[in-house]
């Protein structure tokens, strides 16, 4: 699992991350991978 601040998410979103991230309702990102998804 990685979990970062959206702060530090918006460049990875931005190059081609779009369809592996998934922004949750308290400002992080889950990177999923493969089926795996992991969330709090």
């Amino acid at each position: 699992m990685q979990k970062l601040h959206i702060e530090s998410a918006k460049n990875a979103v931005d190059v081609s991350l779009q369809e592996h991230v998934i922004i949750s309702e308290d400002g992080y990102y889950s990177y999923r991978k493969a089926g795996y998804f992991d969330s709090e």
